[in-house]
């Protein structure tokens, strides 16, 4: 996933170190009134309306998504008029965050203990906390969760996490109006004997970097080629 966050910010897309936050709504009617927007970044939220509030054939969907390392927010909502059926509103939101991280002050083995608050409420909501090798846990709601993994002092890990939320309304026949949410936040991180731990988030190359890897790379190739060119006997 740590490739798929470096490609989009690679061409183009706004989106944070590691973490990636996307919107996308859209909203319509038998008027003829269509609305549809979306994108992604470290902060997003769209807001899509056809038709006259709460008169025949209104539809507004919204949806609104935060992402930061060991932060994830998502909430969605959509709603129609009635009659129901001729309009139609939705709502998606996602937040993802993916780290490789690695721990300093000791030697050998470890146990990294995380604790995590997490919530969701609404119709369709899900998420995942991934810690190391340790088990993935589901976000459940208004519980605290409890993560333990081995590590290695001075060897990277991953730590990634994701919430997904989508509504609709009025093309689900009866359905007026939807909404999800879901947050997750990460609280403290402790060793086995409970001593605070501070997680490193291993830089990702720069572009500028990544230019000029790829230079040495091509001057190093040329350069044997070359000795393997004025090196070879004359035919």
């Amino acid at each position: 996933m740590r490739r798929i966050l470096l490609v989009l910010a690679l061409s183009g897309q706004a989106a944070v170190a590691g973490a990636l936050a996307t919107a996308g709504v859209s909203s319509s009617n038998t008027l003829g009134d269509s609305c549809s927007k979306s994108g992604a970044g470290g902060a997003v939220g769209f807001s899509c309306r056809s038709g006259v509030i709460e008169q025949p054939g209104y539809a507004q969907a919204d949806a609104a998504a935060s992402a930061t390392f060991l932060s994830l927010s998502a909430s969605v909502a959509a709603g129609v008029g009635v009659p129901f059926f001729t309009s139609s509103a939705s709502a998606m939101a996602t937040a993802i965050y993916d780290e490789m991280v690695f721990i300093t002050g000791g030697t050998g083995p470890g146990v990294l203990i995380g604790l995590y608050d997490t919530f969701r409420s609404g119709s369709f909501i899900s998420g995942s906390i991934h810690q190391g090798t340790g088990p993935e846990c589901c976000v459940s709601i208004g519980t605290r969760v409890v993560l333990t993994n081995v590590f290695t002092y001075g060897v990277p890990f991953q730590m990634s996490a994701e919430l997904v939320a989508t509504a609709t309304a009025g093309s689900c026949g009866i359905c007026v109006s939807d909404f999800a949410s879901g947050s997750l936040q990460a609280v403290r991180f402790t060793d086995q004997n409970g001593n605070p731990v501070t997680l490193n988030v291993v830089p990702e190359p720069t572009t500028g970097s990544l230019l000029l890897m790829c230079c040495l790379g091509f001057a190093c190739a040329f350069s044997k080629s070359r000795r393997k060119r004025v090196g070879r006997p004359p035919h």
